[in-house]
């Protein structure tokens, strides 16, 4: 069971109801409303044809967000790839302040839509966000998390227990819980698992953040069963277990641009990037 219907039930842009202008309830199903979102959070519109999906995704870099790659790898009828826009630091979306446009997809190339292995993507944004990233695990750091600890997600998906796929809605306001981390399973060696009776991440937060101690461990990506809350604990991308990954191709990603745009191959210039790039990843990765 994926996390996100990528269908047009999910809400648009204008979906300001009256229903939503009344001060919100609990949601995310089990969690509560967020009065003021992180800086990192994002809500993602992917557009294929006449289809509007919704996911969510974090900040990872000023021109960078990450998210499951079940929802961006999808195309329309001709086959092109879908349209992106993102709100990025936002919580309450019944009226959006600003908009950031995606135009580039780097899905993990070994996704298996199957098996939902290598369930995450990067989408390169137009122009640059000076809003604080999130912060990134080392390559395993959650070998470092024990059992039953308490996570933080986020997400503006299904609400309510027991809905299945074709009767999910979302919400126009974030919401958060925690969940009990449950460690990992041989049969998803890239994925950790948390959830709780009760508390669940749901239809349209896939891609959203599972985080512990404010850095992102994992990546929403699936469930176990049609419905959520079940208590049979749901399925996290391992973030570090991609840590590379997202290293080597923001890396190839910017090396690209420079070599494209010319210039004199000045060495201090050179030098100096170089340095400015490990600055950078100093900081975006920590245990």
């Amino acid at each position: 069971m994926l996390r996100t219907p990528m269908i047009s039930i999910i809400f648009w842009f204008i979906s300001a109801t009256s229903a939503y202008a009344n001060t919100p309830t609990t949601y995310i199903v089990g969690g509560t409303t967020v009065n003021s979102a992180p800086s990192w959070m994002a809500a993602l519109w992917i557009t294929t044809g006449s289809n509007v999906g919704f996911c969510s995704g974090t900040l990872i870099d000023s021109q960078w967000i990450m998210t499951a790659a079940h929802c961006v790898d999808v195309t329309d009828s001709q086959g092109h790839a879908p349209t992106i826009t993102a709100v990025i630091g936002q919580a309450d979306l019944t009226v959006i302040t600003s908009q950031a446009v995606v135009d580039s997809i780097i899905v993990y190339s070994g996704y298996d839509r199957s098996t939902l292995y290598g369930d995450i993507a990067l989408l390169h944004l137009t122009t640059p966000q000076y809003n604080q990233t999130i912060t990134l695990p080392y390559s395993n750091g959650s070998a470092y998390l024990v059992t039953g600890i308490q996570m933080r997600v986020y997400g503006w998906g299904e609400t309510e227990a027991g809905v299945t796929v074709e009767n999910a809605s979302a919400t126009n306001y974030l919401q958060t819980a925690t969940l009990t981390y449950r460690g990992f399973d041989s049969d998803f060696p890239d994925h950790i698992f948390a959830g709780d009776y009760g508390k669940d991440t749901c239809f349209g937060d896939s891609g959203s953040p599972l985080l512990y101690g404010g850095i992102q461990y994992g990546l929403t990506s699936f469930g176990f069963n049609s419905t959520c809350a079940t208590g049979i604990p749901g399925g996290y991308t391992d973030v570090s277990y991609y840590s590379r990954w997202i290293d080597n191709a923001l890396g190839w990603a910017q090396s690209s641009d420079s070599s494209s745009s010319g210039g004199g191959g000045d060495l201090e210039l050179v030098m100096l990037g170089l340095v400015l790039l490990l600055l950078r990843l100093r900081f975006r990765f920590q245990i």
